[in-house]
């Protein structure tokens, strides 16, 4: 089952990290290596094609696992769109099923530009989803 309202509000070209939570349908602890593949994508809207996503991330490009779920690395150009409301999701895909673990309202908000070359404090952002259960 999909966990919907997942929202996340950044800063227009910061950088954060997203944790998302994952558990199994039925709500047993997430076992990585039960599942495939797992894709994160931000688009324009819940209805936007795949290859419309503004920003991917994939496992082992972007999304690594963490206990108890995945950390989405965004980048600054993951988040440098015109400020606005856009959609976010997380996938996660095994040998025969694919789930949408999570979905939620991304928001980027204005920033003034800094110009200025500086290592950012990286911004942490707890989510949660739910995958399949494979039998």
């Amino acid at each position: 089952m999909t966990i919907t309202n997942q929202d996340v509000k950044i800063r227009r070209a910061d950088t954060a990290t997203l944790f998302v939570a994952l558990t199994e349908a039925d709500g047993e602890a997430f076992d990585p290596t039960l599942h495939v593949s797992i894709k994160w994508r931000m688009s324009r809207t819940s209805h936007s094609l795949e290859s419309q996503a503004l920003s991917r991330k994939e496992l082992g490009t972007g999304i690594e696992l963490a206990s108890g779920g995945v950390n989405i690395t965004l980048n600054a150009s993951d988040t440098d769109y015109v400020p606005g409301i856009y959609y976010h999701e997380l996938k996660v895909l095994d040998a025969s099923d694919v789930d949408t673990a999570m979905t939620g309202a991304f928001v980027i908000k204005r920033s003034l530009p800094t110009g200025d070359s500086f290592t950012p404090e990286v911004v942490v952002t707890n989510l949660a989803g739910k995958v399949p259960v494979v039998s």
